[in-house]
């Protein structure tokens, strides 16, 4: 074993989306205060971010922009603390991108390092939960706070006294600290309702549509999932009955599907039991993944839905983000 490299932080999509600056900190702190610890980046998280380059929501876009820019400088300048996952570094394929990142944790895991993922998708951190792989999926603190509770789980370092934001110059800059928390339910409710009924009020439109062209009024008798339809149903269905969407929509998109469904699902469960299942990064991740979900509504005929609910799409993403 590399005494040099012991513990692989493995980094989620979300954390570079919603932390750019957060993330190229923590890397830069690791060779002074960690030696040991590097972030280890997962072949489909850099597909992630190349995608979301062309989001039209400007912050992540600004963000997988800058996380490319600050990737691209630290491997071209050998930065040992960042390493990224070669195509061939995996213990088995998979279609998912969560089973991806997954899989690149248990490789390395396999190859003997210790491993930690940082990630606030939910599933993604229970699956790696059950292959005894640590996860961090709430924090709150600056990129230093997050190296001393590394070092004290995984070196037996004592962690000082947290440093406030406010009190140290660690933070090089940050305004708020990386944020993974689970928001009580009341505290965005509405975001949930509104985000649940974007969705299900312009797609379902567009399937009725689709559906009356391709079989005539009786098409209520073929599909295998009844009106009305849930946000989970209609997630569903894109993978399963709107054939037609596949070519339509990108193959990266294809492989978000499932992450999607289980979302959906998570977001219906909370709405239903008025109780949060799931976290505002899960949110924002979901709200970046399922914009292109949203040329369904122009192929159907109705391109003004397009741009009313992607400028709707939009504005959701600003109120998450204040919450």
């Amino acid at each position: 074993m590399d005494l040099f490299d012991q513990l692989a932080v493995v980094v989620d999509t979300n954390c570079f989306i919603e932390r750019s600056d957060f993330v190229k900190r923590f890397i830069e702190l690791l060779a002074d205060n960690s030696p040991k610890t590097y972030v280890l980046l997962p072949f489909v998280v850099l597909k992630e971010l190349d995608g979301l380059k062309k989001s039209l929501t400007h912050n992540v876009r600004l963000n997988a922009v800058t996380s490319h820019n600050f990737l691209f400088e630290f491997l071209q300048n050998s930065n040992r603390h960042l390493k990224g996952q070669s195509i061939t570094e995996i213990v088995q394929t998979h279609d998912s991108n969560d089973d991806q990142i997954l899989d690149c944790c248990v490789f390395a895991m396999k190859s003997g390092k210790s491993v930690v993922l940082l990630s606030n998708d939910k599933n993604l951190c229970i699956k790696a939960m059950i292959h005894s792989i640590t996860t961090i999926s709430y924090f709150r603190g600056n990129p230093m706070n997050l190296i001393h509770q590394l070092n004290s789980m995984f070196f037996n370092i004592p962690q000082p006294t947290l440093l406030d934001d406010d009190d140290t110059d660690e933070n090089m800059g940050l305004t708020e600290p990386l944020d993974l928390e689970m928001l009580p339910i009341d505290e965005f409710h509405d975001t949930l309702q509104s985000i649940s009924n974007l969705i299900i009020e312009c797609l379902s439109i567009s399937f009725q549509e689709i559906y009356t062209k391709e079989y005539g009024p009786s098409w209520q008798t073929i599909v295998t999932i009844p009106m009305p339809w849930n946000l989970s149903d209609i997630m569903k269905m894109i993978k399963t009955e709107i054939r037609f969407t596949l070519s339509a929509i990108s193959d990266q998109l294809s492989q978000n599907l499932p992450s999607l469904i289980i979302s959906a699902a998570d977001i219906d469960r909370s709405l239903r039991q008025s109780k949060s299942m799931t976290t505002k990064g899960d949110l924002f991740k979901f709200l970046c993944l399922v914009e292109p979900l949203f040329s369904i509504p122009e192929i159907a005929g109705f391109p003004d839905d397009k741009i009313k609910a992607l400028k709707y799409l939009n504005e959701l993403k600003e109120k998450l983000q204040r919450l």
